[in-house]
């Protein structure tokens, strides 16, 4: 109904008076007019970088309850406005018709989202995405293997990664590893997310494209060790950070591997600084650096059967660990029993074997992934290290039992 009706009924007055009243009423308790927009204007001044967006994308896509949003300063109508929108037809959050924004403009489209949401939802995420010119995670290089058309590489606040679109998945991931990693926050409780900032017209995996498959959810960069906050332990769930993994490869000698660069970075006595890389070894068939193709024999997993949604399946994973003194550089002065490379298969009859078993050479990891490592160092050195067959026996940086 309109102002111009709303003059002609008896007792207009009044009734103006109670509109006007219930629209100031909105505006403060924290949200924005109905149909307020938030982001244009937003993004027009430059406030939106490609960090921001991801983050609250990130933030907003795995809310499990209003709770959270009013956490963070959003108002209570605001939130429920959001969760009605990303529960789906079943109106509960964390079922499989969620839906879930893939960019600003959906989110701004939100009845009472505006400007002064945005300016809320910016605040919570400014401390990830300071200006860093520096990125930690990518200290040890870019690692190449000289087809970029399937390596697109992000640099993030917790890890920097290469993926492959054709594939739909992680080529590799890369982060630094610390003690101050570790915190208690708890596991983020909820599905596993779909990296909204990939390119609209890729694929972008959902948690849904492992259901029934018979692989697991195989972290690259592990939960446990991004605890420090809550929103560092949920960009691990990002799906581009994940690879279809068997159980008794991820739980066991993946996992074990895991254990020990935690044990490095955490030692009391002798903490380390870690800088690691890690990702799929892709089998013949579906490394071919082209458009996936039905009967290509490359296999997968995903609920389409369009090859170029479904998922490609390592067909083992690989690790890279340089193990350095707190602060220090990893590219100088990197001596013998500081790397620790291995190759782990992606099958179900490893589950009781240890990490050990499946050491090699960054050599090694280069020949059957196709990938340079560990460029930044001198040439001597990288011969060297990449050579060198990693073990503890008589090694001062593995943890004393």
């Amino acid at each position: 109904m309109s102002f111009t009706m709303l003059e002609k009924l008896p007792g207009r007055k009044s009734l103006l008076a109670l509109v006007t009243g219930l629209i100031a009423c909105s505006a403060e308790s924290g949200g924005d007019a109905i149909d307020d927009d938030g982001f244009t204007a937003g993004k027009a001044d430059g406030r939106f970088s490609d960090c921001s967006t991801l983050e609250i994308l990130v933030l907003i896509n795995s809310v499990q309850d209003e709770d959270e949003l009013e956490e963070v300063g959003i108002s209570p109508n605001v939130a429920e406005e959001i969760i009605d929108a990303i529960s789906g037809d079943d109106a509960e959050v964390g079922t499989e018709d969620d839906v879930f924004f893939v960019d600003l403009e959906e989110l701004d489209d939100v009845p009472f989202v505006g400007k002064q949401t945005f300016d809320q939802l910016l605040e919570a995420v400014s401390g990830r995405c300071e200006a860093n010119g520096d990125s930690v995670h990518l200290r040890m290089g870019v690692a190449k293997d000289g087809t970029p058309e399937d390596d697109a590489v992000f640099d993030r606040p917790d890890y920097a990664l290469s993926y492959n679109h054709l594939l739909n998945g992680p080529n590799w991931v890369s982060w630094r590893l610390v003690a101050d990693d570790f915190g208690v926050v708890p596991r983020y409780a909820g599905n596993f997310l779909a990296d909204v900032s990939l390119p609209k017209e890729w694929y972008r995996p959902i948690d849904g494209d492992y259901t029934n498959s018979g692989f697991q959810r195989g972290h690259v960069v592990r939960s446990e060790e991004r605890t420090s906050t809550v929103a560092a332990n949920k960009a691990t769930f990002l799906l581009s950070n994940v690879l279809p993994q068997t159980g008794p490869s991820n739980t066991g000698p993946w996992l074990k591997l895991e254990l020990f660069a935690q044990a490095l970075a955490t030692s009391k006595d002798a903490a380390h600084d870690l800088y690691v890389i890690a990702g799929a070894v892709w089998p013949k068939a579906c490394s071919t650096h082209k458009p996936r193709a039905a009967g290509d024999g490359c296999k997968d997993i995903g609920r389409s059967s369009d090859p170029g949604e479904r998922l490609a399946v390592p067909e083992a994973m690989f690790k890279i660990v340089v193990v350095v003194e707190p602060g220090a550089s990893p590219t100088k002065g990197l001596g013998a029993g500081q790397t620790i490379a291995v190759i782990v298969p992606n099958n179900n009859d490893i589950q009781d074997a240890e990490w050990t078993d499946f050491v090699t050479t960054v050599d090694e990891i280069e020949k059957r992934t196709g990938y340079d490592f560990l460029a930044p160092l001198s040439a001597a050195t990288e011969k060297s290290v990449e050579a060198q067959r990693f073990t503890c026996d008589g090694n001062p940086i593995c943890p004393v039992d």
